[in-house]
């Protein structure tokens, strides 16, 4: 007998997407195909996010209106408790979780719907794991630094002790409801998931815009954790051109965006200016972790933690 098939929702939240020039609309559109609701927690924002939400005219997305209290979750983990509220409102038995700035190609959607099958017929299985793809600058540059996660949590069971974690990056199981930034930073009381593996790539575009676009958006996120970035005036991706080059088809949705990025005056320069501030990719120790797992490991993450456990069911 055939195992049934899940109700899929996917959630996200999001908050003043259009100000900081984030593709929320093109990450909406790129998992609509495969899942039964979309349910976004939309902070209170000021700009015009939510009619451009509601004009996808989707009867999957539902809007919660929340409020914003960044000074009382602070180091960001008011962005792990609006990940909760949007996945407290999902009806579905597995949750794709996915953030404004994660884009689904249209070819990985099969991969995706297969692996939600299979590891709802698994019981032990919690969670499943997404390649990631980190664009830097432009749409020409990913990441394939040991300083960038290879590897995440984007689907999960619909499970009540299932939260998200620290600044939403992935999940845990906790025993009691977080209720504190404390909780959300903590790994006590609760434990990683047990997750499947899959070649499902999430295509992460936060940290391609133009320079003013991004000093705006690190600026702001960094209030909460006084970062040395939001200290200056204008922003630097360093030398772009040092980072490694895609050579791979992008989502669809993302066409138009790419085109208008391209064409734009003002893109950043892939050789940079002198920076202020070194990113962490650019730092000694880890361009030599890069290179030898690059060289050596075919990219496998070397010394790294991993906030997940493997089960022994192989992909499929």
């Amino acid at each position: 007998m055939m195992a049934k098939t899940p109700k899929i929702s996917a959630f996200s939240f999001l908050r003043n997407a259009v100000l900081y020039d984030i593709p929320f609309i093109e990450s909406i559109q790129s998992v609509l195909p495969v899942v039964d609701e979309f349910v976004i927690a939309l902070a209170s924002s000021t700009d015009d996010t939510l009619n451009r939400i509601q004009s996808l005219n989707s009867s999957k997305i539902k809007v919660i209106q929340t409020e914003w209290k960044i000074n009382d979750f602070y180091k960001n983990t008011e962005y792990a408790r609006q990940t909760d509220i949007a996945k407290s409102h999902c009806t579905g038995e597995w949750l794709l979780y996915v953030q404004g700035d994660e884009v689904y190609h249209e070819d990985d959607l099969p991969i995706l719907h297969n692996a939600m099958l299979r590891a709802h017929a698994i019981d032990e299985a919690e969670g499943i794991l997404m390649k990631f793809l980190h664009f830097w600058g432009d749409y020409a540059h990913v990441h394939k630094s040991h300083a960038w996660y290879k590897q995440e949590i984007r689907a999960i069971r619909n499970l009540p002790h299932i939260h998200s974690w620290r600044d939403a990056q992935s999940f845990r199981y906790f025993s009691s409801q977080p209720a504190s930034p404390e909780d959300y930073l903590t790994s006590k009381n609760s434990r990683k998931l047990r997750v499947l593996d899959t070649d499902v790539r999430v295509f992460h575009y936060g940290h391609v815009k133009k320079p003013a676009d991004q000093q705006k958006k690190v600026s702001d996120a960094s209030a909460s954790y006084d970062k040395g970035l939001a200290r200056s005036s204008t922003y630097t991706f360093g030398r772009i051109a040092d980072v490694p080059e895609y050579h791979g088809t992008h989502p669809a949705v993302m066409h138009q965006r790419i085109n208008y990025f391209m064409e734009s005056s003002d893109r950043p320069d892939i050789y940079g200016i002198p920076n202020p501030y070194v990113h962490k990719h650019e730092r000694l120790k880890y361009k030599i972790l890069s290179y030898i797992e690059n060289t050596f490991f075919d990219g496998k993450t070397l010394f790294g933690f991993k906030n997940f456990r493997r089960i022994s069911h192989p992909k499929r």
